[in-house]
């Protein structure tokens, strides 16, 4: 599946790469921020560095989405993988 879904040149591949790398340079920007307000915060997790920059107003549901998140993304690549080698093997 895949860039072969979407097209057969060859040259798709470029474009795909650079905004892999790009996405991957985004989340990991991101994840650094989210570092550096827990060292500030002297916080060791997600939810005691909201709770200590932005208050206890959500916290809850900061935490539970945080857990949610990961586990829907599961799903995701599940369920592509799943179409991927359903379509290997047919």
């Amino acid at each position: 599946m895949g860039i072969a879904a979407v097209s057969n040149e060859s040259s798709a591949l470029v474009p795909a790469l650079i905004i892999t790398f790009f996405m991957g340079a985004v989340f990991g920007y991101y994840f650094l921020l989210v570092g550096r307000v827990c060292n500030y915060s002297s916080a060791a997790t997600y939810r005691e560095a909201w709770e200590e920059t932005v208050g206890s107003n959500g916290s809850t549901a900061v935490a539970f989405f945080t857990t949610l998140e990961p586990a829907i993304s599961v799903i995701a690549y599940v369920s592509v993988l799943s179409v991927s080698v359903e379509g290997s093997y047919s």
